[in-house]
């Protein structure tokens, strides 16, 4: 909160000192977010190459989706605490990914194309979760994530498919991203 109030101030004094425009925009004003890779169809339809940023690194994974609802979760269904292995209260985390951590770590940003882009547009979302088909899968020698919805219906519209995924990559060490280029 803190950091809003200066960033406010700062803008406010940069404005009345410098004849600046920036106080009259609408709505906060809040710091850009780093990009995100377009989804794969546009940059296949360009004419020259696109450069993708050298951090986002695009892995072909099996992407599944699952819903805290799920009957097929272990959990009591009407257990309203029901929490994520980062310990993240999936009723105010409604939505988020699974993976094995030995290979996306908790944390890691990944880019599914498809995934919530109608609600929220270019968003990456943190790896926050894990289950035993995510570890089991690595064994045979398949990246699998698990998609993240509030409810039942949203997830099983998502069958399991290969797809290709947008991995953040400033997190991961180099013995980790040398796992993925395996997968590209």
């Amino acid at each position: 909160m803190i950091r809003i109030l200066t960033l406010w101030f700062l803008i406010i004094w940069l404005s009345v000192f410098t004849g600046s425009t920036m106080a009259q925009a609408e709505g906060p004003m809040l710091p850009p977010l780093p990009p995100v890779p377009t989804a794969s169809l546009v940059l296949e339809e360009a004419s020259q190459p696109v450069v993708v940023e050298e951090h986002w690194m695009k892995i072909h994974m099996l992407v599944t989706a699952y819903s805290p609802l799920d009957s097929n979760t272990r959990d009591d269904e009407n257990n309203p605490d029901r929490k994520t292995s980062r310990n993240k209260k999936t009723a105010y985390h409604p939505y988020g990914i699974a993976a094995d951590p030995r290979v996306l770590p908790y944390g890691t940003r990944l880019f599914v194309p498809g995934y919530l882009e109608q609600s929220y547009p270019q968003t990456a979302w943190e790896v926050d979760d894990t289950g035993s088909r995510m570890r089991d899968d690595w064994r045979k020698g398949v990246i699998h994530i698990d998609l993240r919805y509030r409810g039942i219906d949203t997830a099983n519209q998502w069958k399991p498919k290969m797809r290709e995924v947008w991995v953040d990559t400033t997190t991961l060490t180099e013995k980790q991203k040398a796992l993925l280029r395996r997968f590209q």
